[in-house]
């Protein structure tokens, strides 16, 4: 029904996190603050982070995702087993609210130490940088989010392909470019 995301076992409730707008004079420095995020099908936990001036000296109050324990694996943190967060830390799956298999972790598996091991063999930082944790930058007397950085990776299995079948496929580029130049003339 209507306010419940019913692709988890048992289905969540969405209120009363936010989404777009935290409540005037609601938002208090050192408080945590809860956000529906629709890309996540979930409620994520805000921390209070810091407070800077914007333009014209307008206070706002920075909030980071709490890695620990909403992203947690289940063994380390039971409320997951909601989610189907069997694997390792960092990493939430997200197979059974898309039907197919994603799953979405920080930049670079920022909070996901067991793949961020392997990022330099992905081309990815080996050490990557909180500096990617998303974030919500919200003027406390409106409520109103002023900046957001909703930074995720989503990710899937690829199996590679025998070596013998990926020589099928190196002229594709040229195939494409061909189909291109064809499409253009005519």
């Amino acid at each position: 029904g209507k306010g419940w995301i019913d692709c988890y076992d048992p289905p969540m409730q969405i209120s009363p996190a936010k989404d777009t707008f935290f409540g005037i004079d609601n938002v208090r420095e050192h408080d945590t603050q809860t956000l529906f995020v629709d890309d996540l099908y979930k409620n994520i936990v805000l921390d209070y982070n810091h407070t800077y001036k914007w333009e014209d000296n307008i206070d706002l109050y920075r909030y980071t995702v709490q890695s620990e324990p909403q992203y947690d694996n289940a063994s380390l943190w039971p409320p997951n087993a909601q989610y189907a967060m069997y694997g390792v830390s960092g990493v939430q799956n997200l197979t059974g609210c898309k039907g197919i298999p994603i799953f979405v972790s920080f930049p670079e598996f920022l909070a996901a130490p067991d793949f961020a091991a392997n990022n330099s063999k992905m081309g990815l930082d080996p050490n990557p940088s909180w500096k990617h944790l998303p974030y919500v930058d919200v003027e406390p007397r409106t409520g109103a989010i002023y900046n957001a950085n909703k930074s995720l990776q989503l990710n899937t299995f690829i199996h590679s392909l025998p070596f013998n079948y990926s020589r099928r496929y190196e002229n594709v580029s040229q195939i494409n470019a061909d189909r291109t130049e064809e499409n253009r003339v005519a």
